[in-house]
């Protein structure tokens, strides 16, 4: 070995030792055909050793790929075989699960080549690829506040001398919640519940606020704005230093709620208009959507006129059958009837004989229900 030779040894093995940095020096084991199989460890540094968890002069003549299997992966060996080859360096990064940790170990690796070996530089990254983690997880959970399609605050409280919650300060508000309070955000961030919503200590809200913090529990709200004929639904969710509320505009739903509940009344009231005795039923199925398996109706609504015809009050017989509110036979032809409402729409009117009086009876479809009349015949 030549001077040269020894210096560029000697160089090499004291960048090694200072190095930070694992480092390995490596060499070829290959198959009959020249292929390359694996390599075997000829140097490593005080790194390396470390992570080996065993002295040089042992790891020294092992292979590589039981030693650092992670970065003897097949596509890495193919990558190994190329600098040998070409003379041309690599880098890239590859990442591993070590022992008793839940978190991946990220490693930054070099490969160049030192004649017929292979010199292996890796420098752990964890810490940067964690912070880049970090950071791609807030932008994330920053993307998904301000595009949630709910409102959503977020409140630090204010206390006083006492230590006392006395208001409670916006930090921040999303898109959905600007639009719903119909604000800016320099109108409200920054600005306390007492200035923007000081209604907001009337209507009970702001107790729900206070013991949320105080007691750390998370809770669900509806609430009804009168001056501004508005519902809001909600969360209040404690935090460090305050709260967070997420809130959803539910006034279509009360709205249409209303609407129903409205057309419902009224249709009471026409039903008592009603001289006949009324009865709006559903079909009850054994399989739902088998008009094979129709095994009664329920009835759903009906007027004070159908007392006497099934000799119960109205409030009884609501939400039962007709084969538990009529008599056996008179129930068989009022289900005979009803099934072939169903199937063909109206029916022909037929009598029939209930508490000792004579009905004449009409099943008129309306919709996937049907109205019962009850005529009485004089």
């Amino acid at each position: 070995m030549n001077q040269t030779n020894l210096l560029s040894t000697e160089l090499l093995q004291n960048v090694m030792m200072a190095s930070p940095n694992g480092m390995l020096v490596l060499q070829a084991i290959r198959g009959a055909d020249g292929r390359l199989i694996d390599l075997y460890m000829t140097k490593i540094n005080s790194v390396a050793e470390q992570e080996l968890d065993c002295p040089a002069v042992e790891a020294l003549g092992q292979s590589f790929s039981q030693a650092f299997p992670h970065l003897a992966e097949k596509n890495l060996l193919e990558t190994y075989r190329q600098v040998l080859t070409t003379g041309e360096s690599a880098q890239f990064e590859v990442h591993y699960f070590r022992p008793g940790r839940s978190m991946p170990t990220w490693l930054q690796v070099s490969v160049v080549r030192r004649e017929k070996s292979l010199l292996i530089t890796y420098t752990d990254a964890t810490d940067t690829k964690t912070e880049d983690t970090d950071k791609l997880s807030l932008d994330t959970l920053q993307l998904a506040f301000d595009e949630s399609v709910n409102g959503i605050s977020t409140l630090e409280a204010i206390r006083d001398e006492q230590g006392q919650i006395s208001d409670f300060r916006i930090t921040m508000m999303n898109k959905a919640g600007l639009q719903m309070a119909g604000y800016r955000y320099e109108d409200l961030v920054g600005k306390t519940i007492w200035e923007t919503y000081p209604a907001t200590s009337i209507n009970g809200l702001l107790t729900q606020y206070i013991r949320a913090c105080e007691t750390g529990q998370i809770i669900s709200v509806e609430h009804y704005y009168p001056e501004y004929d508005i519902w809001r639904t909600g969360k209040i969710v404690p935090t460090a230093d305050g709260i967070i509320v997420t809130y959803n505009d539910t006034t279509p739903i009360k709205k249409a709620q209303e609407k129903i509940a409205q057309q419902a009344q009224l249709l009471d009231v026409v039903l008592e208009q009603i001289p006949a005795g009324i009865a709006v039923v559903e079909p009850i199925w054994a399989d739902k959507g088998c008009p094979s398996r129709l095994t009664d109706f329920r009835i759903l609504n009906a007027n004070l006129a159908l007392e006497p015809v099934v000799g119960q009050a109205k409030t009884r017989v609501i939400g039962q059958s007709l084969t538990r509110v009529f008599p056996y036979a008179s129930a068989a032809v009022l289900m005979l009837h009803c099934t072939e409402g169903i199937e063909e729409g109206n029916t022909p009117e037929f009598a029939m004989l209930l508490n000792q009086q004579q009905y004449r009876v009409s099943v008129t479809a309306k919709g996937d229900q049907l109205v019962l009349a009850f005529t009485e015949i004089k």
